[in-house]
């Protein structure tokens, strides 16, 4: 069982997280973002995180540090957030990638078709990183008992989330946490790349308290 180290403490994320943010978000899924957006989505999503009103902002993440620094962060909302602030994260996305979006529409319509889909009384955790010198603290686990608590306050029916299928690292640590798989998406070719997932979930009441 892996030990937690220090005094790691998880905050709110505010403006000035967003360079870390915005690296996080790209460490958590640095084959499929650049696939599914192009390779300027790092500068994209850094600039969102740094906003209000787009699934990408700071409001949404929550950062987990150690004595002043950043080791991880976790970016979650409820699916009533979601569709409220899909058409502004679209348009922000298009401003920031212009052409080479416009290009990826279809490829991100499948994406949403596959992995998007939530209720607005569930609560997603969209994506969770821990920079690579410091894993093996517990912090993944930390970040996702803080999710817990915001799915709580949000009175979220469950928790979900989705993961790449050959991540099987993160799969077993979202199994010990009570995670399970409830469906297994198609795999979706971008960029010559094959990526499947599959989405696993917490129910509300499984969770203690």
């Amino acid at each position: 069982m892996k030990s937690f180290s220090g005094n790691i403490r998880i905050r709110e994320a505010q403006p000035s997280d967003a360079p870390n943010i915005g690296r996080l978000l790209i460490l958590s899924a640095q084959t499929f973002l650049p696939a599914l957006f192009g390779p300027q989505i790092d500068h994209a999503v850094e600039e969102m995180a740094r906003g209000l009103g787009t699934l990408f902002s700071y409001e949404h993440a929550w950062i987990a540090e150690e004595g002043g620094r950043v080791h991880g962060m976790l970016l979650g909302y409820t699916g009533a957030l979601k569709a409220a602030q899909d058409p502004r994260t679209g348009l922000a996305l298009l401003g920031a990638l212009r052409v080479g979006l416009i290009r990826r529409l279809p490829a991100l319509l499948r994406t949403q078709s596959a992995i998007g889909v939530m209720g607005k009384d569930e609560f997603y955790i969209s994506n969770v990183a821990v920079y690579p010198a410091h894993r093996g603290k517990g912090i993944g686990s930390l970040l996702i008992e803080r999710a817990r608590a915001e799915a709580r306050k949000a009175h979220a029916t469950r928790l979900i989330l989705d993961v790449e299928t050959d991540n099987p690292d993160a799969q077993r640590l979202y199994e010990r946490l009570g995670f399970r798989v409830v469906h297994e998406s198609p795999a979706l070719v971008l960029a010559g790349h094959a990526f499947g997932f599959r989405r696993m979930a917490l129910p509300m009441e499984a969770l203690p308290g």
